[in-house]
């Protein structure tokens, strides 16, 4: 079973980005600033801490979770990641079972998404504007992206929530996973490992 290609929307500096994995190794190489961090970060998150704090959301993003707390007519954003893998149909297909939408259906293409998402709207919005009313100007005290990053609140609105991707001729479509088996699954056909950086070494230290 091999990780074919990941997609990465509205997280950090990495708006709308796929990334697709080699037979063996894949390499992120580039300049400072252009995304390389923002990649394995999104990696830990979803996959190991799941530990977002509010700039985890792109900046654009960011602007959307305030107008959506003015009452502004928008939707509360999503990060997504979309993982896709191919498997042999003859012996893999027990690993993968909960990713198979259709198992009429012999496929070679399997895949996930995760996405973090407002559970329950309404009530993040009642508590908000409940812990910053507007005062004689209109105005907040806080913005609800500021609300959000005070300990804790992001993970008592936000959540992960996990989808079966079902490959059409035009799309995807989605069917919802419970978490419980989600995590299940990515445990037992994915390993992932983090080595942090070592800082401030030079050849006599080796």
């Amino acid at each position: 079973m091999k990780l074919n290609k990941v997609c990465l929307k509205n997280f950090r500096r990495l708006e709308n980005v796929e990334i697709d994995f080699e037979a063996k190794e894949t390499l992120f190489v580039g300049p400072n600033n252009s995304g390389k961090t923002s990649a394995t970060a999104a990696f830990k998150l979803f996959l190991k801490t799941r530990d977002f704090k509010i700039h985890d959301f792109s900046s654009s993003r960011i602007i959307e979770i305030d107008k959506f707390g003015n009452g502004q007519g928008v939707d509360f954003p999503k990060i997504k990641m979309d993982m896709l893998f191919t498997i042999d149909p003859d012996t893999e297909y027990g690993r993968a079972i909960t990713l198979i939408p259709q198992l009429e259906t012999l496929i070679s293409e399997v895949g996930i998404r995760l996405e973090l998402a407002a559970f329950d709207q309404e009530r993040l919005i009642h508590e908000y504007q409940s812990s910053f009313p507007k005062n004689k100007n209109d105005e907040r005290k806080k913005s609800l992206s500021e609300f959000l990053a005070i300990s804790n609140n992001m993970s008592r609105y936000l959540k992960l929530i996990y989808f079966v991707l079902e490959k059409t001729d035009q799309e995807y479509i989605l069917h919802h996973l419970e978490e419980g088996e989600a995590k299940k699954t990515l445990s037992s056909i994915l390993r992932v490992d983090f080595v942090e950086a070592q800082r401030n070494i030079d050849d006599q230290e080796l």
